[in-house]
């Protein structure tokens, strides 16, 4: 007959198992990165290094153009709206606008 076998002692080898199993995945994992070359990583970082930067550039480039359209496309209309306050301005110093000097209708 067969004895039955200590909890304890179960525990462990499982225990000892994956312990084993973790270490064997990590030196899988280290011989997959060692075997590409470190000039080959060493470029890719600097690639995207440089693309990062175009990146950020290009957006800051966009900010200000936003920017300067908005204050563009602001100034042309509050120059419309100076212009619509002279035309329906009545009185004032020049004596009134357009508005205030219009005819009156010939039929009523």
């Amino acid at each position: 007959m067969m004895e039955k076998e200590d909890p304890e002692d179960k525990h462990h080898r499982k225990a000892q198992f994956l312990i084993y199993k973790t270490l064997k995945q990590v030196d899988q994992v280290i011989v997959k990165k060692s075997s590409r070359p470190s000039w080959l990583r060493l470029r890719i970082c600097k690639l995207k290094i440089r693309i990062g930067k175009k990146l950020l550039k290009l957006r800051k480039t966009i900010l200000v153009n936003m920017v300067k359209t908005k204050m563009g496309v602001c100034k042309h209309v509050m120059g419309h709206l100076k212009n619509f306050k002279r035309l329906f301005r009545v009185g004032g110093r020049h004596g009134g606008a357009a508005i205030g000097h219009l005819p009156q209708p010939l039929f009523t």
